[in-house]
């Protein structure tokens, strides 16, 4: 089978899609979203989330920060993509002196997992092991038309037919060229570099 490697930004990141991507032989390279946090309350703070929650295969628990065992206690699917996911808690929240900067729930904390979590876990090994990865992706192209379209404000196209929009878009990255090689280099420099060619 051939092996395909796959490289995305955080915005494609998505569960189902990546255990699809496993399932066809496809390695993917996709980072990981920062876990969201109430603004309000800013809990669980970065010691606490859910990435500090180790996960124990043969016993099929979760350990949180302070040592605590936490058991699968139900599951519930997910009406979005009919994902099954399992839900862990732990009686020793109530008595955790920690508690307040975990959760604000008054049942204590509880972590999701998904029945296929451990495709996702490949996923951040993967990336662990290998972050010159993603770090090159972000080096390349796409991040140019976000800076474009989004930063520069430059959404469409103006003209139409596919000469007219070569040239309109060859002058786009012209622009861009020139900006990125000012921002780098300084215009100084540059000024000495073309007096000197």
């Amino acid at each position: 089978m051939e092996i395909l490697n796959a490289c995305a930004d955080a915005g494609y990141y998505d569960s189902v899609d990546l255990k699809s991507c496993e399932d066809n032989g496809i390695t993917t390279y996709v980072p990981v979203p920062k876990q969201k946090v109430s603004k309000k309350t800013n809990v669980p703070t970065p010691d606490y989330h859910h990435e500090k929650f180790t996960y124990n295969g043969d016993s099929d628990t979760y350990t949180c920060p302070q040592g605590h065992a936490m058991h699968r206690c139900g599951s519930r699917r997910k009406k979005s993509d009919d994902r099954l996911i399992y839900l862990y808690r732990t009686k020793s929240c109530q008595a955790c002196p920690m508690c307040a900067v975990c959760t604000t729930s008054t049942q204590g904390r509880s972590i999701n997992r998904w029945e296929h979590e451990a495709v996702l876990d490949r996923l951040k090994q993967r990336l662990a092991n290998q972050p010159k990865i993603t770090k090159q992706r972000k080096a390349i192209i796409e991040h140019i038309f976000g800076t474009i379209k989004k930063i520069w404000g430059y959404g469409r196209l103006l003209l139409r037919r596919l000469m007219n929009v070569d040239s309109e878009i060859a002058l786009m990255n012209t622009a861009y060229n020139i900006r990125r090689v000012l921002n780098i280099v300084g215009t100084q420099k540059l000024i000495l570099h073309f007096q000197q060619g």
